[in-house]
């Protein structure tokens, strides 16, 4: 990856009272194309320097909490039309979503497919039931008590199985509209295991050819982002 040394322009300013962060490129592409990052704005900053260079916006919303909140769906969505109009950006972009800004993305695809050019995910939250909802892993239990509960107080592990709430349960829409997806993964993930989660999502898809699955250098559930797969996402994204 060849990085260029350009200042990279930033716009912040409040919608819906949460604040949206925009990274806006020097020349924008002839579409004016976007990529939404759905949680972690500033986690593998490489990847988006690398959007900007080529002519995309890159923008984030705060979130009223991490887990897929029906209220934070609908506040994406309402931004992506007030961009399209305010700042010509197109009505057909990429998601990012790592780990449970994950179960942002895949939610987010379900209620708007024909928005979705594209998916980047990294060891993301498909499953609630693996995580939060696992209670033998400390980070999980924690989540799970003094965040997940909060949001969602009439479900459970058994409700979960079945409910709109599990991203897990979305995934037949993204299959439907076959919304190429390109996802990261690293070894010896216990906070979010592969088995769990990613798989869930290439077995949901009937043309296994729309989900690219890349492993990372890191081991565990470490940061996110791998450097040497920069340039092969931004093929991935320009190339849909």
């Amino acid at each position: 990856m060849n990085m260029k040394k350009t200042k990279i322009k930033e716009e912040s300013f409040f919608y819906k009272n949460l604040e949206v962060n925009m990274l806006i490129p020097n020349k924008p592409n002839e579409n004016y194309d976007w990529v939404f990052k759905c949680d972690y704005y500033g986690e593998f900053k490489e990847l988006d320097y690398a959007l900007v260079e080529n002519g995309y916006h890159v923008v984030y919303m705060k979130n009223i909490s991490r887990w897929a909140y029906m209220k934070d769906i609908i506040n994406k969505g309402e931004l992506a039309f007030y961009l399209n109009t305010t700042y010509n950006l197109s009505l057909y972009f990429s998601l990012i979503g790592y780990g449970s800004a994950g179960s942002i993305a895949i939610k987010f695809a379900s209620l708007y497919p024909e928005f979705i050019n594209s998916i980047i995910l990294d060891s993301p939250v498909v499953d609630f039931i693996s995580c939060p909802g696992n209670i033998k892993d400390n980070y999980s239990k924690n989540s799970w008590l003094k965040e997940f509960s909060i949001i969602y107080p009439n479900e459970n592990l058994i409700s979960l199985e079945t409910s709109n709430v599990n991203p897990k349960n979305l995934l037949n829409t993204l299959n439907e509209y076959n919304i190429p997806i390109y996802i990261m993964y690293s070894d010896n993930d216990e906070v979010v295991p592969f088995n769990d989660n990613t798989k869930l999502i290439y077995d949901a898809y009937d043309d296994k050819n729309s989900v690219i699955i890349k492993k990372k250098k890191s081991d565990g559930h470490s940061e996110f982002g791998d450097i040497d797969l920069v340039d092969d996402i931004i093929s991935f994204i320009i190339n849909r």
